[in-house]
């Protein structure tokens, strides 16, 4: 995590998508470098690469911002959305995308 250019040497021909969490929530609070999220966006661009963003536990405003995404400007092609989209009171997830993507 954090290492977009050892992400850069996985991407290969038969990767599909990049699956990750904004900012990592177990074991402590793991914020990544500030270049990092760019450049995982750019990468998966170059490749055709969809790239995911976990936000279960870090989307709907829990850092201050709507998407952990948007502290760095960075749209990723899928959303996963749960915990706090359920207000705590139902459990509910979510998968947001563009129409082009699902």
């Amino acid at each position: 995590f954090g290492d977009a250019d050892a992400l850069a040497q996985a991407i290969d021909a038969n990767t599909v998508a990049v699956l990750l969490e904004p900012i990592q929530g177990e074991a402590g609070i793991i914020v990544p470098p500030d270049d990092y999220l760019p450049r995982v966006r750019a990468l998966c661009t170059e490749h055709n690469v969809l790239m995911i963003a976990d936000e279960i536990q870090s989307g709907l405003a829990r850092t201050g911002r709507t998407f952990a995404c948007d502290h760095w400007g960075v749209v990723p092609d899928i959303y996963l959305l749960g915990k706090a989209l359920g207000g705590g009171v139902v459990p509910l997830s979510a998968v947001v995308a563009d129409r082009d993507v699902l």
